[in-house]
């Protein structure tokens, strides 16, 4: 229809790969049925059903180290705010100890893993 405006969609699925093969399967098809106005974007490990289902999409692969780089990022700017944020918001954590600190960090750091 002449000025009819058409919005476009934007989906984001996470965890494909926790998904047993079928519902990837079905999950996929009904991805691609969304049509031109829908942009998909998908996070998962490598599956090969994926892969081969996807090869003609555009995808970014991030390594292990990327991730883990990305994740000690974070952690390290999040415990920073907290020593450096706005006390009214609850926010905020007073460290003496520097070495306390680096114990937090490399626990939190440990603690996920790489995920």
């Amino acid at each position: 229809m002449p000025g009819t405006l058409t919005r476009q969609t934007f989906l984001i699925v996470d965890g494909l790969d926790e998904c047993d093969r079928d519902t990837r399967k079905q999950l996929l098809h009904l991805l691609c049925q969304l049509g031109d106005a829908s942009k998909l974007l998908l996070f998962s490990r490598y599956r090969e059903d994926l892969a081969n289902a996807l090869e003609d999409a555009q995808s970014i692969e991030a390594t292990e180290n990327d991730i883990q780089e990305d994740i000690e990022h974070y952690i390290e700017g999040k415990l920073r705010l907290k020593q450096t944020g706005p006390r009214d918001l609850g926010e905020f954590v007073v460290v003496r100890n520097n070495s306390l600190l680096e114990e937090v960090f490399t626990a939190l750091v440990k603690g996920s893993e790489g995920t």
